[in-house]
């Protein structure tokens, strides 16, 4: 076990719907691998905090309930190269997910369970 202090990881978690992950990050874990990573990290001893970014569509209150189980905070970080996702968003019906909007209330679900950076 490590020692408290010696490591702290940030798992990125960007969304827990699979077909989004799928078309746009083809290759990566699932939403429930990346939280079984975050239960072994912490079994092992290592503080694990989340890094939401960039935030793709997502079910919201889900993503937030299921990390407050397991992080005290959460770092969120908006979508940062819109010019290369617009037609896919406008393809699957996603573009509210490219507003101001969408981040913010990304944020007011987070919010109400976990500490937010």
């Amino acid at each position: 076990k490590a020692s408290e202090g010696e490591a702290r990881v940030l798992i990125t978690v960007t969304t827990d719907i699979d077909a989004v992950r799928k078309i746009l990050e083809p290759g990566s874990s699932s939403f429930e691998e990346r939280l079984e990573t975050i239960d072994m990290l912490t079994a092992s001893g290592i503080k694990v905090g989340a890094f939401v970014g960039p935030v793709l569509p997502m079910n919201a209150a889900r993503v937030a309930f299921e990390l407050s189980k397991r992080v005290e905070e959460v770092h969120i970080d908006p979508m940062n190269y819109i010019f290369q996702v617009r037609d896919t968003y406008r393809k699957y019906g996603w573009q509210r997910w490219l507003t101001g909007d969408a981040l913010e209330n990304v944020k007011e679900e987070f919010s109400k369970l976990l500490k937010v950076k």
